[in-house]
């Protein structure tokens, strides 16, 4: 393959997508890092996230109440982020989701700079919405009140005589109405 259909195919939106779905799978098998090495380590912060999040919360509310909600809020938008990846979002959204994660990484960076999961985490999620964003939109099927009609016309005369008479009744009714307008 030449180089230049080799650069063409790595921008592909669905090859940038699946190269991001990768990141993203990978992240979960990955180990955590810094002191402890533990496989799996993106899994586990995938269930513990939440948990952690209401464990902030809970823990002293007394002392610092405003920051402990922040931080309950900054670790689960970054977990909601993980539920984006399965559907196919509107720009801005896309957007939002792809910066999701990274208020968690600034604001609980003594945590999460060692913690080897959540950078292909996020690079995951980015290539994923940007594969999206990039490729084409949905196949919408152009469909009008005649080609609705018609292909139930066809079906329901195939299979009731009866229908037959009522279809063209509607049919030349239809035609009636359109001149007299």
């Amino acid at each position: 393959m030449s180089e230049s259909k080799h650069q063409v195919f790595l921008l592909r939106p669905k090859v940038i997508r699946n190269i991001g779905i990768v990141f993203f799978v990978l992240s979960f098998l990955a180990p955590t890092g810094g002191g402890e090495f533990h496989l799996f380590g993106g899994a586990v912060a995938f269930i513990q996230t939440p948990v952690w999040a209401c464990q902030v919360v809970m823990e002293s509310p007394d002392t610092a109440p405003s920051h402990s909600v922040f931080l309950f809020s900054v670790m689960m938008t970054a977990w909601i982020a993980n539920l984006t990846v399965f559907t196919r979002l509107p720009f801005v959204v896309a957007v939002i989701a792809i910066l999701l994660p990274w208020p968690a990484y600034i604001f609980i960076f003594s945590f999460l700079a060692g913690f080897i999961p959540f950078y292909p985490w996020a690079i995951g999620i980015a290539l994923i919405h940007i594969g999206r964003l990039a490729g084409p939109g949905p196949k919408i099927e152009q469909r009008t009140i005649w080609t609705d009609f018609d292909s139930e016309a066809n079906h329901r005369t195939a299979t009731n005589p009866a229908m037959t008479i009522l279809f063209q009744y509607k049919i030349k009714n239809a035609g009636s109405l359109s001149r007299s307008r």
